[in-house]
């Protein structure tokens, strides 16, 4: 499969890099943006539920424009495992 691929990952640590020789591969391939503000005064409980009441529609549109993007077919051929 060939393309661009984006990812976001979230964390509540710092990333702890084990392998010496790879750590500068780690560091070009990953855009760390770090949150370092207090937290906010009043918590949300449930933020992932009201994230989809608030905007169910754009999370729809971003799922069916991802599920498109994949529906892409692969240059790999059946029964490959390149």
């Amino acid at each position: 499969m060939q393309g661009t691929f984006n990812l976001v990952i979230t964390s509540n640590a710092r990333h702890a890099c084990a392998a010496p020789g790879r750590c500068r591969a780690w560091r070009r391939r990953l855009n760390i943006v770090r949150y370092e503000a207090p937290p906010p005064a009043q918590k949300i409980n449930d933020f992932g539920a009201f994230l989809l009441r608030s905007d169910a529609a754009g999370f729809s549109e971003l799922a069916l424009l991802g599920a498109q993007m994949s529906s892409v077919k692969s240059p790999m051929k059946a029964g490959t495992s390149e």
